[in-house]
Formats: C-alpha cells, structure tokens, sequence
C-alpha cells in the first residue's frame, strides 16, 4: 500500500471513530432545537457531514436495493426492462447523492473561509467542483477502515522542501 494510502486510511478510521462518538451531538447541535447561534449551528453542520459516513450508507442502499430490485426480477416481478431502468436510475440518484452531497460541502467551506483561501476566483470555483471527485478516492478507503480492527501508524518520509511561496504562484 502507498504510504498517502496509508495515512489516507488512518484519517478515515479516525473519522469513523469521531463519527461513533459524536455525530448524534453533531447533528442536534445542527439541527436541533437550541440557542447556539447560526455560526454556530453551520460549523456543527459542517463537521456532522464530514464525520457521517454517507457514501457508506448511500453505497449499503443501493447494494440493499439492488438486491432487492434481481429478487424481484428472478421472481418475475419486474421485467427485464424495468430491471434495467431501476437499476440504472438508482446508481444515477445515489452518485448525485453522494456527489452532491460533497458539492454541498465544498460550497459550504469555501464561502466560509473564502477571504483565507489564497487563489482567485476561478481556481476556487474549479476547486469546489473537482472536491466530489477527491472525496470519492476516499471511499474504498472508509470501506476498508471500516472492518480494520486496527490501523497502525508508520512513519511517512516526507523528503520534499516546499515553500509556501512556491505553492502560490
């Protein structure tokens, strides 16, 4: 395994971690009935959609309803037109699912931090796009951490000397 694989695997046992211990607080913080502020209550937001493993549930969905839609093929229920068209249907709504709902979230942190993030518009637009996309490397990852009992931790050499300056031009 590559060793940004490895440390990829580790944030993700860890987000699932924190998502054991505090995505039910995270989410009536959010949504709740409280006096926290708006500020407050999308911070609350932002961090209940990082920890909450929705591409893992949306993924379960649609293995449990894809099973369920051969079941009822195999037992004449649907023909196979309709088989095809379900299924087709399903996997679209639940990529836009788990695409949108990462669109939602790059949105919500760019406009949140847009003053801090040091690129012109145009980049920060291209970036809010491209985030579903490097959010989805994420998910065979959250898979595996998710039946890991245990991810150790290696040293990762980082041997490159970088400059901030030399990242923002």
């Amino acid at each position: 395994m590559h060793a940004a694989d490895k440390q990829r695997l580790r944030w993700c046992k860890g987000t699932h971690q924190c998502a054991h211990l505090y995505c039910g607080k995270l989410f009536f913080n959010a949504f709740g009935i409280n006096r926290r502020s708006p500020a407050n209550r999308l911070s609350c937001f932002e961090m209940f959609v990082h920890v909450f493993p929705s591409p893992i549930m949306c993924a379960l969905w649609m293995v449990i309803y894809g099973l369920l839609h051969t079941i009822f093929f195999a037992t004449g229920l649907e023909t196979q037109n309709e088989y095809i068209h379900t299924s087709l249907t399903m996997l679209g709504w639940e990529l836009f699912a788990i695409f949108g709902l990462a669109l939602i979230h790059a949105i919500i942190c760019t406009a949140k931090y847009y003053t801090h993030i040091q690129a012109n518009f145009f980049k920060k637009l291209l970036a809010v796009f491209m985030f579903p996309f490097f959010a989805a490397m994420y998910i065979p990852l959250s898979f595996v951490a998710l039946f890991k009992k245990e991810v150790k931790w290696d040293h990762i050499a980082h041997t490159e000397d970088i400059k901030i300056e030399e990242l923002t031009k």
